[in-house]
């Protein structure tokens, strides 16, 4: 029998709630497609994610995504970069852990969100901390900007680019540094995961 029920989150914010849905989402489409939980490399320091005895030949094990039991230390977050952690990062990174998450958003826009581990630390929070540097470097506006990668994404079959977060603003934008480009996908967060036609 597949065991396909998410852990959920104690938190009932509207992000939370739409990071449930896609996770169940994901699920369905598993099973649907492959009768599986969703399937990923096994990695040892992630076990608590995968489910036991569920190791294929080609290394891939069953996991599932798990709601994050301990508040993020935001406070130090924040001192460590010097900024005030907006709402929607603060959800994001206290409501699950989990592998990966695949998300189309149209023909033209598929993003892959990055890992989160189960119990994330403020230190794996602050390195998704794009510095103004970087920014600087690649002509990107880092006095308008404040952003932290979540992601990549793949935008009419480039795949060259990061999805981040204005911590201004908690809006999502997909930026190819090398390009120069920004696209401003004028949604939040709670926004960009209701607004999937399609989950992996």
């Amino acid at each position: 029998m597949l065991n396909t029920e998410i852990n959920k989150c104690d938190s009932s914010s509207e992000l939370k709630i739409a990071i449930t849905k896609c996770f169940e989402r994901q699920a369905s489409f598993w099973k649907s497609q492959f009768s599986s939980n969703p399937r990923f490399p096994y990695v040892a320091t992630d076990d608590i994610f995968f489910i036991k005895n569920t190791i294929d030949e080609e290394g891939y094990a069953e996991w599932k995504p798990l709601s994050q039991t301990m508040n993020i230390e935001t406070e130090v977050i924040e001192k460590i970069l010097g900024v005030k952690l907006h709402s929607q990062l603060k959800d994001y990174y206290s409501s699950y852990g989990f592998m990966q998450l695949i998300g189309k958003l149209s023909d033209e826009i598929i993003i892959d969100f990055i890992k989160i581990p189960f119990g994330v630390s403020s230190n794996y929070i602050a390195e998704k901390h794009i510095n103004t540097n970087v920014m600087k470097k690649y002509g990107i506006d880092y006095e308008k900007y404040d952003l932290f990668e979540i992601g990549y994404a793949t935008v009419e079959g480039n795949d060259g680019y990061l999805t981040c977060v204005d911590n201004n603003t908690g809006n999502v934008l997909l930026i190819h540094l090398v390009d120069q480009i920004v696209c401003e996908l004028n949604l939040t967060l709670s926004d960009l995961f209701n607004s999937f036609v399609e989950v992996y």
